[in-house]
């Protein structure tokens, strides 16, 4: 299977609905797929990497971005799976790229930078044991926070701890405030302390030349914008980002560069579903995507394969109460059997006795047959 239209055969026989049909093969204009739960939104990309292959896109010339390593591997598995199903050959995809924005990021750097070729990746436990032994000079033993409604900030170690697992707290709540304030961008608060703290940790990473998941993209931004990329980044084509709610300042920045520099952007999520705002991600940048990038098809997943009438009916009546969100809706394809009874709606007098009973009911769904 190698032409447009024994592909769009296949589509039809794989039973893509007519709006998943639509964001596989838009491929002359950006795409905003707003995508519910259940719909099939791993597929469709999938499918939509594929099309765009068989369409004679190159597949060095496509980038596939997700969210975490584990969903990446996923879906990078995914398409290999299914490439190879209505192609018959993986010849060629070893030169797509599907990843994490910051491997991606990191990918470059390495690539087309001298500057980081030794530079070694902190996971989080080790991130915590280098903030810790360089706690001197990192920044931490300077931090200052404050108490509601006290005028007077308290530092958040000291120069001395007796009890370690807080200790081990504090270092973890610095570590959070660290990677928010680069992410949004330490200027923007205006405030010198801050400045200082984010600067100290960066130069203690940079001074053992090692990488958290957070300077690799901050540093990749930089270079962006030093046009260190600019050659590389003209032969991407298309630039697929699932779940782009939870896209931060400097991530939409990085997609922002690649659209400037003539990158067709697609773009994957639901704004019901952001959860990262609290570290940085920006709902607005889902909800107006439309109006801040020009010729764009705006495709709605809206048909959910995986719930019962009984659970998008409650899970719609519930999230309709939101007037911030977009205007769309989710719907049952009715693959599943819905009776009375399946939804049940409990008021428990304390957060212990609700954890006890969702304990009990899975013990009592273990080994039960799911159909």
């Amino acid at each position: 299977m190698k032409s447009i239209d024994e592909y769009l055969t296949y589509l039809d026989e794989q039973k893509f609905t007519s709006d998943q049909q639509r964001a596989i093969i838009t491929s002359d204009k950006n795409v905003q797929i707003i995508a519910c739960a259940g719909s099939g939104k791993t597929s469709t990309i999938v499918a939509r990497i594929i099309f765009l292959v068989v369409s004679g896109v190159k597949p060095s010339e496509i980038v596939a971005i997700t969210y975490t390593e584990k969903a990446a591997a996923s879906l990078k598995q995914k398409i290999y799976q299914e490439y190879e199903r209505a192609m018959g050959t993986l010849e060629g995809l070893s030169d797509l790229y599907v990843g994490t924005i910051h491997g991606y990021c990191l990918f470059m750097l390495q690539e087309f930078t001298s500057d980081f070729k030794n530079y070694d990746i902190l996971n989080e436990v080790q991130v915590k044991l280098h903030i810790k032994a360089k706690r001197w000079t990192n920044g931490l033993n300077d931090c200052l926070y404050y108490v509601k409604d006290n005028p007077i900030p308290k530092p958040l170690v000291g120069k001395s701890w007796s009890n370690w697992e807080q200790f081990s707290d504090r270092v973890s709540s610095y570590k959070q405030f660290l990677d928010i304030a680069r992410e949004y961008g330490v200027e923007k608060f205006g405030n010198p302390h801050l400045k200082e703290l984010v600067e100290k940790y960066s130069n203690s990473l940079l001074d053992d030349k090692y990488f958290d998941f957070t300077s690799i993209q901050i540093s990749a931004l930089e270079y962006f914008k030093k046009h260190y990329f600019d050659k590389y980044i003209s032969g991407i084509k298309h630039l697929i980002v699932d779940e782009y709610q939870d896209v931060n300042e400097a991530q939409e920045e990085i997609i922002r560069y690649f659209y400037e520099h003539g990158t067709t952007i697609c773009v994957v999520g639901d704004d019901d579903q952001t959860i990262y705002e609290w570290r940085g991600s920006r709902l607005k940048y889902i909800k107006d995507f439309t109006t801040r990038y020009s010729n764009v098809e705006f495709v709605e997943l809206s048909k959910n394969f995986r719930s019962s009438i009984g659970i998008t009916a409650t899970a719609e009546t519930l999230i309709s109460n939101n007037n911030k969100r977009l205007t769309k809706k989710m719907e049952s394809a009715n693959n599943q059997e819905y009776v009375k009874g399946d939804i049940l709606g409990i008021r428990f007098d304390s957060r212990e006795e609700e954890n006890q009973f969702i304990v009990n009911k899975i013990h009592q769904l273990v080994g039960n047959k799911f159909e």
